[in-house]
């Protein structure tokens, strides 16, 4: 569904999907392309994140101690955690495109 004849709301609700609920989505429900980009950036993101807190609470569990020292699991959770906030942030601007795109 591409918004360009669409009522505004769908411009909304594609800010509304790219913000909330996967970066990246309401951009191609917007008709951007970029949108594949920013939801790979973003679903790589959010598993690297998951990935590293899965470990962490196995960890945790199977010491009974916090496990706080930075490895390279860390580091890969963390980078997971960065890749998602550029994905959020593109979306953000792209969000920002649709809308004055709209003339909202």
């Amino acid at each position: 569904m591409v918004l360009s004849s669409s009522p505004r709301w769908h411009a909304w609700a594609a800010v509304i999907a790219n913000q909330a609920a996967l970066p990246g989505l309401g951009s191609l429900l917007a008709g951007q392309r970029v949108g594949w980009i920013q939801v790979i950036l973003a679903l790589t993101g959010f598993v690297l994140t998951l990935w590293w807190a899965v470990g962490f609470v196995a960890e945790w569990i199977h010491t009974g101690s916090l496990p706080l020292e930075l490895n390279r699991r860390f580091l890969i959770g963390l980078g997971g955690v960065v890749l998602f906030l550029i994905a959020w942030l593109w979306s953000l601007a792209t969000s920002l495109q649709i809308l004055r795109g709209r003339g909202l």
